[in-house]
C-alpha cells in the first residue's frame, strides 16, 4: 500500500454494498443483515485496497447503520473516525449541476445561452482544425459553446488546466475565476455538441457562472447560500423538514 492515506467516499461505497453484501439493503432487514457491512469493508482494509472508510445506510425514516474502519492515517495508525472530512472531488460536480438548473428554473438563465453570455472572456474562443508536430492551425468553431455542452461534457474544452495551473486542484492557490480566464483561452479540441469528453474545468466553469449570476445586484441569488442549493438540493423539503 502506498504511504499515503486513500481514503474512499461514504456515498459512493453506500452505492456498492449491494454488490459487496449481495443484495439490496432495505429498512426491513434484520440486524444480521447490517452487521455484514463492517466485516465487508474490513477485508478491503485488511487486503489494503483502501486505508479506510466510512458507511451509511439510511434513508428518510432513520439511519440503519453507521460504520468506521481502518485508519484515517497511515503513517500515524489513526483510526478512522465516523465524523472524518473526505475531499469530494469531483462527487460536486452533480451539486453544480443541480445549482445551474436551479437557475434555470428561476429565470435566471437558460442551459442553451452560450458561456460568453455569462463570461465574456470566452468570446472568440477558437477550435483546433489541425495539430501537428511544432505546429497547430486553428479556426472558427461552428457556434460557441453553451451551458449545456458544459453540462454534458460536449463542449470541447480541455479535461485539464495548462500547464502553469496544473496544480490548480492540488494547491487551491488560484480562485475560480481565475481558471476560468485560462481555460477559455485554450483552442476547443472538437467541435461543440459534437462529441464527449470529461472535463473538470468545463464544470468549473459552470461554477464560475454561478458566481457571476449571484454577484449580480438584484439577482435574488444569494452566493452564501450557493443558489438555494443549502435548502433545496441536501433538503428539498424545504429547511423546515
Amino acid at each position: 500500500m502506498k504511504t499515503r492515506s486513500y481514503l474512499l467516499f461514504c456515498s459512493l461505497l453506500t452505492a456498492l454494498l449491494p454488490t459487496i453484501l449481495g443484495h439490496t439493503i432495505l429498512a426491513t432487514d434484520s440486524p444480521a443483515s447490517l452487521d455484514r457491512i463492517r466485516p465487508a469493508m474490513r477485508q478491503f482494509v485488511d487486503q489494503q485496497e483502501i486505508a479506510g472508510a466510512v458507511t451509511v445506510v439510511g434513508r428518510k425514516d432513520g439511519v440503519f447503520s453507521f460504520e468506521a474502519v481502518g485508519y484515517l492515517s497511515l503513517e500515524k495508525k489513526m483510526p478512522m473516525t465516523k465524523d472524518a472530512i473526505f475531499r469530494l472531488a469531483s462527487m460536486t460536480k452533480p451539486i453544480t449541476a443541480i445549482g445551474v438548473m436551479q437557475l434555470q428554473e428561476n429565470g435566471k438563465l437558460r442551459i442553451d445561452d452560450p458561456v460568453e453570455k455569462y463570461l465574456p472572456e470566452f468570446e472568440g474562443q477558437m477550435l483546433i482544425a489541425e495539430e501537428r508536430p511544432n505546429l497547430r492551425l486553428l479556426k472558427k468553431p461552428s457556434r460557441p459553446i453553451t451551458l449545456k455542452d458544459l453540462l454534458t461534457h460536449t463542449s470541447g474544452l480541455p479535461g485539464q488546466y495548462p500547464a502553469e495551473l496544473s496544480s490548480l486542484y492540488q494547491k487551491r492557490d488560484r480562485t475560480l475565476a481565475e481558471g476560468t480566464v485560462a481555460i477559455s483561452q485554450q483552442p476547443l479540441t472538437f467541435e461543440p455538441g459534437t462529441k464527449w469528453s470529461y472535463s473538470s474545468p468545463g464544470i468549473d466553469t459552470l461554477g464560475r457562472v454561478i458566481e457571476v449570476i449571484a454577484s449580480r445586484r438584484g439577482s435574488g441569488v444569494s452566493s452564501g447560500d450557493e443558489c438555494g442549493r443549502r435548502d433545496r438540493s441536501a433538503n428539498p423539503a424545504g429547511p423546515s423538514a
